[in-house]
């Protein structure tokens, strides 16, 4: 597999946040037949599901295990007995959770994808995949995931499943696929990578039908006699004509650390155009439920402590126009309501020049400056949520765009959008555990850390 910056950051958290906490001896998760409704005991994480009713269910990992909290049926249920579980991600119907039991906790992060009913009813493996999975996501429409998996050492393939597979194979052998990213639609699939067979060995720009499996190539990015110009595919536009990825010049996970320039390609022809300069974190893209526009964390260089903006962008044309918050504040996680009129995003103190801290106290300081903040489209004003509180990252919001879901310090929290008061759902790590960003080796982490890995939320 090759190394690009998104499975860094997968990893990383999963290092600095699971390692810390749970055994490195492996057991096999049971299918269950009748859900396991739980106590908050003390052997489980204890979870607040009064915040949750009538706010669908999340899905977290806890000490390794996989739990889901449901606010419609006011129960916990325990869906793996593993030792490591990860990556929860909802089917677009909320009925089935996947995850990945990593068969390592290094670099690159991969593993198996297991699947469950929401209540933890009929966990299984999913079967029919060749090796172990770098990649997955479900389809926006259905109950369909895709995966990136090993065919052999240098080949991988794109395979496509139900939840009770097997999972097929979608299209011929593709080496050096990083990255890929559903069509809103779920008709197709774009990813990065060279196919079988190709005379130029240039990385490609691929859109792959969902049910055929057809491979078109929307772009080649070819290489120049100084470096490789590989991509890492962003995500599409919001009506699926056209996709956005990052230009990769030398296939570098350092280089790419720094930020990479973002185009955007219609699927019916047409040369790539540049939009701005990024850090390749998928979670710092955003847009609403519809219409031409995405929010953007842009800027250059490593740090999120300094030179990061966020940027209001019409792919289609495409133009972006910098948005202007607060001068002596640096933003990050930004989530567009589905609504299309706000961005939740969190803003902490700018720290121009500052590349790392020297002590554990001196981040937490820094950490204390991140607040929830809401950006009026319309208006183009901005207000801090001061009751949200301090150290917040990972604003998510509910479908009904009312309903804000968050990470503050190291628990999962959620208040109504417009003057609510916060309260913790669940704690994600136990009392005393390191999480990330305050252990010495987070320090070289820049300050990003992706809590999706984490827990996963559904209104469904």
């Amino acid at each position: 597999m090759t190394s690009k910056i998104p499975g860094i950051r997968l990893a990383g958290l999963l290092i600095l946040g699971l390692s810390a906490i749970v055994s490195l001896q492996s057991v096999m998760a049971k299918p269950s037949v009748s859900p396991q409704v739980l106590d908050n005991g003390p052997a489980l994480p204890r979870v607040n599901l009064a915040a949750l009713r009538g706010n669908g269910k999340v899905a977290f990992a806890w000490q390794g295990k996989l739990f889901v909290a449901d606010g419609r049926t006011d129960a916990l249920y325990r869906i793996s007995d593993s030792a490591h579980a990860a990556l929860p991600a909802w089917s677009s119907d909320g009925r089935w959770v996947a995850y990945v039991r990593p068969s390592n906790l290094g670099y690159p992060l991969q593993g198996e994808v297991w699947i469950a009913r929401a209540n933890g009813t009929g966990a299984h493996q999913l079967s029919g995949l060749p090796g172990p999975v770098s990649t997955f996501q479900w389809s926006p429409r259905g109950d369909v995931l895709a995966a990136i998996a090993e065919v052999s050492r240098r080949q991988t393939g794109i395979f496509i499943a139900g939840v009770t597979g097997p999972a097929r194979k979608l299209a011929g052998n593709i080496a050096g696929i990083s990255s890929m990213a559903w069509s809103r639609d779920g008709h197709s699939l774009a990813v990065d990578g060279i196919p079988a067979g190709s005379v130029n060995q240039s990385d490609r720009l691929l859109e792959v039908d969902a049910r055929s499996g057809a491979v078109r190539t929307r772009y080649i990015s070819l290489p120049s006699h100084d470096h490789s110009n590989s991509m890492i595919v962003a995500g599409w536009w919001p009506n699926s004509r056209g996709i956005l990825f990052w230009r990769d010049p030398y296939a570098s996970a350092s280089v790419a650390a720094n930020g990479l320039p973002l185009f955007s390609i219609p699927i019916r022809g047409g040369k790539p155009r540049f939009l701005l300069n990024s850090l390749p974190y998928p979670d710092w893209l955003t847009a609403p439920g519809s219409g031409p526009r995405i929010g953007v964390i842009a800027g250059r260089w490593r740090p999120v402590y300094f030179g990061k903006y966020l940027a209001i962008c019409v792919v289609s044309l495409p133009s972006c126009q910098r948005v202007v918050l607060n001068a002596r504040l640096g933003p990050s996680d930004p989530s567009w309501s589905p609504d299309g009129k706000y961005v939740a995003l969190a803003l902490a103190r700018d720290l121009p020049g500052n590349w790392s801290f020297s002590s554990v106290s001196a981040y937490a300081k820094w950490d204390q400056t991140r607040k929830l903040w809401i950006y009026n489209v319309r208006t183009r004003k901005a207000h801090m949520v001061v009751r949200a509180g301090s150290t917040i990252s990972a604003p998510a919001w509910s479908r009904d765009s009312k309903e804000l879901m968050f990470v503050r310090e190291d628990g999962l929290w959620i208040m109504r959008a417009r003057a609510g008061t916060p309260t913790r759902i669940v704690q994600l790590l136990p009392s005393g555990s390191p999480i990330p960003g305050e252990t010495a080796s987070a320090l070289s982490y820049y300050g990003h850390m992706d809590w999706k890995a984490l827990f996963a939320w559904s209104g469904a």
